[in-house]
């Protein structure tokens, strides 16, 4: 009986062994940004940015607001020939397609902006997420704000291949 306690312990304790250096992690990858001082500059130069598309756009609509009040008087004016009325209707729908286009384009703009100035510091975050997964022995680190897995060790076993083959025998 003692003789297979002692057994017991003795193929148990690698297992207990094993259990313990099982380490798993949390990180706030958001807070970790926000605490970042190049955060500041990147969103001080990308709402600068957009400032100054605000300052055009704005021009653009009082040029706009303007021909359309223009038109607005000659369209009700007998005197004024139909010509002139469709051509002040023409630059209207131009001015129109001018401030739409401007419209996507700083869309756009700023869209790249915030790529280049903002993914190399997300970027710079799971890498020392990583780095710190890698040297601290942990399994897995999970990020607080978002479901995902911020880091994940080569400890772990791809079963995708197992998952599909159950599932093509259910499927059957």
């Amino acid at each position: 009986m003692v003789k297979r306690t002692i057994l017991a312990i003795l193929l148990a304790a690698p297992l207990f062994a094993f259990a313990q250096n099982i380490k798993l992690g949390k990180v706030d990858q958001k807070a970790l940004f926000d605490a970042m001082p190049e955060k500041v500059a990147a969103e001080a130069q990308i709402k600068n940015l957009s400032e100054q598309y605000q300052k055009e756009y704005n021009l653009l609509r009082a040029e706009y607001n303007r021909k359309y009040a223009d038109f607005q008087a000659i369209a009700i004016d007998n005197k004024t020939p139909g010509t002139i009325k469709e051509r002040r209707m023409q630059e209207l729908q131009e001015n129109n397609q001018k401030i739409e286009l401007f419209m996507k384009n700083t869309a756009d703009d700023l869209k790249k902006k915030e790529a280049e100035l903002i993914d190399p510091l997300k970027k710079r975050i799971a890498d020392a997420v990583k780095q710190v997964g890698d040297e601290g022995g942990y399994i897995v680190i999970l990020d607080v704000n978002d479901p995902k897995v911020a880091y994940m060790s080569s400890m772990f076993e791809d079963v995708t291949p197992q998952v599909t083959a159950l599932l093509n025998a259910t499927n059957q």
